[in-house]
C-alpha cells in the first residue's frame, strides 16, 4: 500500500481515536447511554474496516475484538461497566502504537495487545475475545512487564487544510445527503410525483451550494451536475427510472467518499465523478444510452459492513454489471432469497467474514442453502474478500463450497480481474481477454 493511502488512514485513524477517548470519558459519567455506546462502536468500527482496506491488518484483527466486546454490551445489559472502559482506553492507546510502530508485529507490540485482550475477555466473562496466541510464559528470572496506563497521545502532524476536517461540516453535510436519499427512496414508491422530482433537485442544489461555500469544489461541481440532471428529469415531465434512481443512490455514495477524503479530492475520485455524472445524463428521456452495446453485465451483491470497502468494490465492479450493498449478513441474506424469488439471482457475491451479528461463514452457508433449495440447479460465484487470513477457515470454506475464491484484504484488483476472466468472460470487453 502506498504512502498516500496509508496517510489518509493515518489521518482519519487520528480523529477516530481523539472521538474514541472523548466517548469513553463521557460513558463514565453516563453508562447507559446508547447512543454514546453506538459512537464508540461505530468509531472502532470505521478504524477496523479501513485498516483491512488500506492494508493495517494487526490494527484491524485487534480493533476487530474491541468492536466484539462492545457489541456484546449493546446486545445485552447496554451498561457499560467502568473497567471496560479503563481497558478501552489501554486499546486505544495500543492502536495507536500499532499505527505509528514501523512494524506493528514486532513481539513487544504483540505482546501488549495479547495482555488488552486477555483482559478484554475477562470483563466480557468469557475469556478472550478471540482466539489470539497466548502471552509468552514468565521467566524464573524475568518479569512480563504490565501494560503501561493510558497516555495521551503524542501530537500528530497537523492535516492539510481542508473544510473536510471540520467534524460540523461532516456531520451537516452527511445530513443533506441523507434527505437525498430518502428522497430517492420515496421516489422509487412513486417515480411520475412531479413533487418528490422537485424537492429532489432542491435538495441537490442545496448540497451544492453547502458544497461551494465551504471550498469543496469537487463535491460543488459533481452535486451541481447532479442538479442538472435531475432538474432535466422534472421538466420532462416523466418518471423517474428505476436505472437512474439506482444511479443517484450510487452518486450519493460517491458524494459520502469525496466529503470524507482530503482535499484535494484525488484524480480517480474525480474521474469517477465525472462517469457518474455522465451516465445519468445519457439516461435522460430522448438521450442514447451505450448500455446496449456494452459486453453481458453480470448482477452481483456485495456484503461489506465497512463503507471504503464496500465502496471501493462497487466502483471497481461497475463496468462490468449492476451491483447491490447488504452491510450485514441478515441484509444479505434477505437480498439474496429474494432475488432467488424474483428469479433474477445473483451471478456473483462477494462476502466478508469479520461483521457484528451473522459473520461472513455462516452467511455463505445459507446461500448455499437457499440455492439448493429455490435456485433450480444455478450456483453463483462467492467470493471471500476478508482480513482474516486464516488457512483453516479458507480450506474447510473452499472444500465445502461454500466459497469459490477467498481473497485477503488489502485486495488486489488484478486478482479480481482474473477471477473475472475466469468466471464471468462475457462480462469483459474482448481486450481484456487477451
Amino acid at each position: 500500500m502506498g504512502t498516500m493511502e496509508a496517510d489518509i488512514f493515518k489521518e482519519e485513524a487520528y480523529d477516530l481515536l481523539d472521538d474514541i477517548e472523548a466517548a469513553l470519558l463521557e460513558l463514565k459519567d453516563a453508562p447507559a447511554d446508547r447512543e454514546l455506546i453506538n459512537r464508540l462502536f461505530r468509531a472502532f468500527h470505521t478504524i477496523k474496516g479501513s485498516g483491512a482496506m488500506f492494508g493495517f491488518k494487526a490494527v484491524a484483527e485487534f480493533t476487530h475484538h474491541i468492536e466484539t466486546a462492545i457489541d456484546k454490551i449493546r446486545e445485552g445489559s447496554g451498561v457499560f461497566p467502568d473497567e471496560l472502559s479503563e481497558t478501552l482506553l489501554m486499546g486505544r492507546d495500543q492502536i495507536l502504537r500499532m499505527i505509528e510502530a514501523p512494524d506493528p508485529d514486532e513481539p513487544e507490540i504483540q505482546e501488549g495487545a495479547q495482555l488488552i485482550l486477555a483482559q478484554l475477555g475477562g470483563i466480557t466473562g468469557k475469556g478472550r475475545v478471540a482466539a489470539a496466541p497466548p502471552p509468552p510464559q514468565p521467566q524464573p528470572e524475568k518479569t512480563v512487564a504490565a501494560p503501561l496506563p493510558p497516555a495521551a497521545a503524542p501530537p500528530s502532524p497537523p492535516p492539510p487544510p481542508t473544510a473536510t476536517t471540520n467534524q460540523g461540516l461532516i456531520d451537516e453535510m452527511g445530513e443533506l445527503l441523507a434527505e437525498v436519499r430518502q428522497m430517492l427512496q420515496e421516489l422509487r414508491a412513486k417515480p411520475d410525483s412531479a413533487k418528490l422530482q422537485k424537492k429532489l433537485h432542491r435538495a441537490l442544489h442545496t448540497v451544492e451550494g453547502t458544497s461551494s461555500m465551504y471550498d469543496l469544489e469537487v463535491l460543488a461541481d459533481f452535486s451541481g451536475k447532479l442538479a442538472a440532471t435531475a432538474d432535466a428529469v422534472k421538466e420532462s415531465g416523466q418518471a423517474v427510472s428505476g436505472a437512474m434512481l439506482d444511479g443517484f443512490e450510487m452518486a450519493m455514495e460517491h458524494c459520502l467518499a469525496l466529503l470524507r477524503t482530503t482535499a484535494p479530492a484525488p484524480p480517480v475520485l474525480q474521474r469517477r465523478a465525472a462517469k457518474i455524472a455522465a451516465e445519468l445524463d445519457a439516461m435522460l428521456p430522448g438521450r442514447a444510452t451505450a448500455a446496449a452495446t456494452q459486453a453481458k453485465q453480470i448482477k452481483v451483491l456485495i456484503v461489506e459492513d465497512e463503507f471504503i470497502s464496500r465502496y471501493l468494490l462497487q466502483e471497481f465492479l461497475t463496468p462490468y454489471g449492476s451491483s447491490h450493498v447488504a452491510i450485514d449478513g441478515y441484509e444479505a441474506i434477505l437480498a439474496f432469497k429474494n432475488a432467488l424469488i424474483e428469479k433474477k439471482p445473483y451471478d456473483l457475491v462477494c462476502l466478508d467474514i469479520m461483521m457484528p451479528g451473522l459473520d461472513g461463514r455462516q452467511v455463505a452457508k445459507e446461500i448455499r442453502r437457499l440455492e439448493s433449495e429455490m435456485g433450480n440447479g444455478i450456483s453463483c460465484k462467492v467470493v471471500m474478500t476478508t482480513a482474516l487470513d486464516d488457512v483453516k477457515i479458507k480450506g474447510e470454506m473452499l472444500a465445502a463450497h461454500h466459497c469459490d475464491a477467498y481473497l485477503t484484504k488489502p485486495l488486489r484488483f488484478d486478482e479480481l480481474i482474473e477471477l473475472l476472466k475466469k468466471y464471468f468472460p462475457a462480462a469483459l470487453p474482448a481486450e481484456m481477454l487477451g
